[in-house]
């Protein structure tokens, strides 16, 4: 199998608006480790009797992803975008997982440039000022639902294609990824566009993956 190689270190660029609900902000990075941390659970071995459903899950301490491991802060910028470093750790270990993740977060990424176009075209026809904003809205959220079905399908399918990670996905595990991804999808800082800043072999991860089973 030739060698490959997995993101280590990702920017996440975001939509400022502004000033951030710190409570939005801290969410938005919860629900980043939520989804990175369910991936980690569900592609190794290690973790095949953990109850993914459980509602410990959610809790601090409630996932056994190592501390070595787990996802990593390296800068911040709030400028215009939102810029947000993060260190995927879990590579050296959890190498199944870390695709799907970045691959999740790119798919979900909003398209500037085409939905500046659509306003435009919106803003151009002669409409009363409420139903331009109205429409503009209906624009973002169909836009918002599209790349999170994109998002979906196309984790659910990196994963299926992985026989040692297959078993695990049944229904019920599947719909708890969708809806990780869906919480970021929907979330008021809109990801616009995610950069790998630096990779790994995956050879350093196959050896980690077979030692744990």
């Amino acid at each position: 199998m030739p060698a490959t190689k997995l993101p280590y270190e990702i920017v996440i660029f975001a939509v400022d608006e502004g000033s951030i609900a710190l409570d939005d902000f801290a969410n938005f990075l919860r629900d980043l480790v939520t989804f990175h941390d369910r991936l980690c659970v569900i592609t190794s071995p290690k973790y095949r009797e953990y109850n993914l459903s459980s509602s410990f899950f959610y809790t601090r301490y409630g996932r056994p992803i190592p501390a070595g491991q787990s996802l990593r802060l390296t800068h911040l910028k709030k400028e215009s975008p939102l810029e947000i470093g993060l260190l995927l750790a879990s590579a050296a270990i959890f190498g199944r997982a870390v695709q799907p993740f970045v691959q999740g977060l790119r798919d979900l990424v909003l398209l500037p440039g085409d939905y500046r176009k659509q306003r435009g075209d919106i803003r151009r026809q002669e409409l009363d000022e409420q139903l331009i904003v109205q429409r503009i809205e209906n624009v973002r959220l169909d836009n918002m639902e599209r790349r999170k079905h994109i998002a979906q399908d196309a984790v659910l399918k990196n994963l299926r294609g992985d026989r040692l990670v297959r078993e695990r996905l049944d229904h019920k595990t599947e719909a708890l990824l969708r809806r990780d991804i869906e919480r970021i999808g929907e979330h008021p800082i809109q990801i616009t566009g995610v950069e790998t800043k630096r990779t790994i072999p995956s050879e350093e991860t196959e050896d980690a993956d077979e030692s744990e089973s």
